[in-house]
């Protein structure tokens, strides 16, 4: 019963957890190569009616943590290096994303903070690497921590952009990983990317329709597959869900066959001490004190029980929670839940039978003697 508790509480943990990004109502048309159309069908995706805001992205939700990762000299340390992962989409990933600004300003239109990237990689990678060097980009808090960042809009030379916002962390893996350092970078309509699409609530069947029929105009021989985000997000922690059935159903069927097996001894306990209900009940006994009488017993090997297991499920329980970063606390309470219940099974399983021998008539009993 303690592991059931804790391992439910783990796993609301994780399917709940703030992310740093809304992952509600927000769906995902998987990477693909685009063909020179991305940019052109997003536009066309705006006017379905329902979808709030789209981009196209090279990373995913569920698809890792970045598109690349990079080891940067620690500022605070000599000679310590420090890793920073880089995630990139269209000007519109930031707000897509539901990201919450911290300080200075997200991606824009108006400035010049897309890279075209594929084109300048191909023309001419020496001015490719160039434009690198003084590109704008988005941080998330730790990673602006990390790397000492006081100033904006002035290259940061450590991670080679230039930092024009620090927006507040988020997890771009799954809960099983600890939160990355991140720096985002924006390209011009990226020619292999996914797209993720903000919606209005309630309206995904419709949206996912106007999607579908769009996309037989612009790529009739690509299948289109399209994602719930926080399904998605959900699914990774599949093994926790079946854990906590797993623990649910044993548990249940676990007390069940305790619930028998009590009921079976104290049907046992009546029998041999009927002839002592019936004196006791003869002299003057109450059906409470018959009852207590027959029941102590019991309950005290309960009470030993919940003693000895209590210890030892919680060190087995914080052992099982070191494998994740991010996990519940193993509260008194659950062991005051549980215990309550298990004296409660225990008290009604044997409270029922001992009712009935204390009820009984003592004539019966005592007709031999």
């Amino acid at each position: 019963m303690l592991a059931t508790i804790v391992v439910w509480q783990q796993f609301d943990l994780m399917k709940n957890k703030d992310l740093g990004y809304d992952k509600n109502n927000l769906i995902g048309i998987e990477q693909i190569s685009w063909n020179g159309k991305g940019e052109a069908f997003k536009n066309e995706l705006q006017r379905i009616p329902g979808v709030v805001r789209s981009s196209l992205s090279l990373w995913m939700p569920t698809e890792g943590a970045g598109y690349m990762q990079r080891e940067v000299k620690d500022p605070a340390h000599a000679g310590r290096r420090l890793r920073v992962w880089y995630i990139a989409g269209d000007v519109d990933l930031p707000a897509t994303l539901g990201l919450k600004l911290a300080k200075g300003r997200m991606f824009s239109n108006r400035f010049a903070d897309a890279l075209n990237a594929d084109s300048l990689r191909e023309k001419d990678f020496v001015k490719f690497e160039k434009a690198q060097l003084n590109q704008n980009s988005l941080m998330t808090a730790s990673a602006a921590k990390m790397l000492g960042i006081k100033r904006l809009d002035v290259q940061a030379e450590n991670v080679q952009t230039v930092p024009v916002g620090i927006v507040g962390d988020f997890h771009n893996e799954s809960l099983y990983e600890p939160m990355k350092p991140t720096l985002i970078l924006a390209q011009k309509a990226p020619e292999y990317a996914g797209m993720l699409i903000r919606i209005e609530p309630g309206t995904e069947m419709q949206v996912a329709a106007g999607i579908r029929k769009l996309w037989k105009q612009f790529f009739p021989e690509k299948l289109l597959r399209i994602n719930n985000i926080a399904e998605q997000l959900t699914q990774q922690y599949e093994a926790e869900a079946k854990l906590h059935q797993l623990f649910l159903f044993f548990s249940g069927l676990t007390m069940f066959l305790s619930a028998l097996g009590i009921f079976g001894l104290v049907v046992q306990a009546a029998e041999q001490r009927a002839k002592e209900v019936g004196i006791r009940k003869v002299l003057g006994a109450s059906v409470a004190g018959i009852v207590g009488l027959i029941s102590k017993d019991f309950v005290k090997l309960v009470v030993i029980a919940i003693v000895v297991a209590s210890p030892l499920a919680w060190y087995a329980l914080q052992k099982w929670l070191e494998n994740y970063p991010y996990r519940t606390t193993v509260h008194w309470w659950v062991f005051a839940a549980t215990g309550f219940t298990t004296l409660a099974v225990t008290i009604g399983t044997v409270g029922f039978q001992a009712i009935r021998a204390a009820t009984a008539d003592p004539v019966r009993s005592l007709r031999n003697e």
